[in-house]
């Protein structure tokens, strides 16, 4: 039997990257918040890493009105690749990148920030691609996923070749499909998938504010 690999989606955090702050003009943030690198910050690096080997959709929070302030966030996806996301910052409340980050590198704004901002996870994200061992025998690969509170979940798997570079986004980014089994689950979940699959991967699609999702999986051969 192979070692279990486990993915594990946090609760959201609206300071996970960046704390409270407003900023004189246009220019970057200071990356500070939850997950902040402290070892880089002893070299003057800032960035941050996210937790349970996901992706989060980065969140933009304001008390007051930032809409007029554009926020590019920029780092790597699961893939470690280099992303960037641009949006345009709340009317009070919350804005989300559709964009997945594993870790972030910088948040900058095209403007002065006047009202508290913070800058955190939030809603969604996918995991790190596991690649199945097609040669096991027999392939079938056991999954759990616990769900605490309130979460909607999917594993997911692909038939492209990540072993390839791959974009996340356009004609070249891989195609995801929801396994039948664990497909939109809102309950703690165990299952059993017979049919070979090549990469399989966690996929949190919305979660309140204290919801957790861990999968564990399992291939059942040798």
């Amino acid at each position: 039997m192979a070692v279990p690999v486990q993915f594990t989606f946090v609760p959201r955090d609206l300071a996970a990257i960046c704390a409270y702050q407003t900023t004189a003009g246009a220019g970057p943030l200071t990356i500070n918040g939850t997950y902040v690198d402290q070892n880089a910050l002893g070299v003057g690096v800032q960035r941050a890493f996210m937790p349970g080997g996901m992706g989060y959709g980065v969140a933009i929070n304001c008390s007051g009105n930032v809409s007029g302030v554009n926020f590019k966030v920029t780092g790597v996806d699961v893939y470690n690749q280099t992303i960037s996301a641009t949006l345009a910052g709340p009317n009070v409340g919350v804005v989300v990148t559709p964009q997945e980050f594993a870790a972030i590198f910088s948040v900058s704004s095209n403007a002065a920030v006047a009202s508290n901002t913070r800058v955190g996870i939030f809603g969604h994200g996918s995991s790190r691609p596991y690649q199945v061992d097609t040669f096991m025998n027999p392939v079938n690969m056991d999954a759990t996923l616990l769900i605490v509170s309130a979460a909607t979940a999917s594993l997911q798997n692909t038939d492209a070749n990540l072993n390839a570079i791959v974009a996340i986004s356009g004609s070249a980014a891989p195609t995801w499909t929801n396994i039948s089994t664990v497909s939109n689950v809102t309950a703690t979940t165990v299952a059993t998938s017979s049919s070979p699959r090549k990469w399989v991967r966690l996929y949190v699609s919305g979660v309140d504010a204290t919801g957790t999702v861990q999968a564990t999986l399992t291939q059942a051969g040798w």
